[in-house]
């Protein structure tokens, strides 16, 4: 055979007892001899030979009826390389060198083609790759941080948020550290600003900050009164014992 070897002897001994151990096959020197000169003519080395052989077994013979199924060939071990191949190759873009001559960008050309072929090397995203609309999320991540501020400097816009604020409201459900807003009217689409946290916000904040000094409820537990949740949501001194 003058084609070169793209698959050794060995190598399809190896691969037909993988096979015959999938569809209990039965394999001699003839059937390494047959499947070594078709996969070599074909250019199918062992890499995607088993590829090939894993996707038959695992993706096309669970699909079929039982009465369908049959053993795997070379020629459909071809059929399925082939088509592997087009995949990789959809997007190959060819990295000339810009002294080569003409002889050498005919063999470079096909270097590279084969290569990328053959799982060798990743191809190259083609340039309506490298521009594909992306959403605007994805274009500036990392592009702006968020630098973190000193300790000291956090301390103190801390302690100018109005009480509660550390948490979400309830009300008007305000992210944690925003300030609570009204509803929002046609001059504040968005809603006003308040200078104080709604009483549900301030409450609940409360309640997960210290235990009650009134009804002694613990951190974390609502206030009680006569053994029932308190209808006030949390008592004022344990509201002023947070807030102090």
């Amino acid at each position: 055979m003058n084609t070169p070897e793209t698959i050794t002897v060995a190598e399809v001994g190896s691969l037909l007892e993988q096979l015959a151990a999938r569809d209990q096959r039965t394999t001699g020197k003839a059937d390494i001899v047959a499947w070594w000169n078709d996969l070599n003519v074909a250019g199918i080395n062992y890499r995607d030979a088993q590829e090939a052989a894993t996707h038959y077994y695992a993706e096309v013979w669970p699909r079929q009826k039982e009465q369908d199924r049959f053993r795997l060939t070379a020629p459909k071990v071809i059929e399925i390389v082939r088509h592997l191949h087009k995949d990789r190759l959809e997007n190959f873009v060819y990295q000339p060198d810009p002294n080569e001559t003409g002889a050498e960008f005919v063999a470079n050309f096909d270097r590279q083609r084969r290569a990328v072929a053959s799982g060798d090397v990743p191809p190259v995203p083609s340039i309506t790759q490298a521009l594909r609309p992306r959403p605007v999320k994805e274009l500036l991540a990392g592009a702006f941080r968020t630098p973190e501020l000193p300790r000291e400097i956090t301390e103190v816009l801390a302690r100018r948020r109005p009480p509660g604020t550390a948490i979400a409201c309830p009300t008007c459900h305000a992210a944690p550290n925003r300030r609570c807003h009204a509803p929002a009217t046609r001059r504040h689409p968005a809603g006003r600003e308040l200078a104080h946290a709604h009483p549900s916000r301030l409450e609940t904040w409360a309640v997960a900050q210290v235990a009650c000094p009134t009804c002694a409820s613990p951190v974390g537990a609502v206030c009680t009164e006569y053994g029932r949740p308190y209808v006030n949501g949390a008592h004022r001194e344990r509201i002023e014992a947070a807030t102090n």
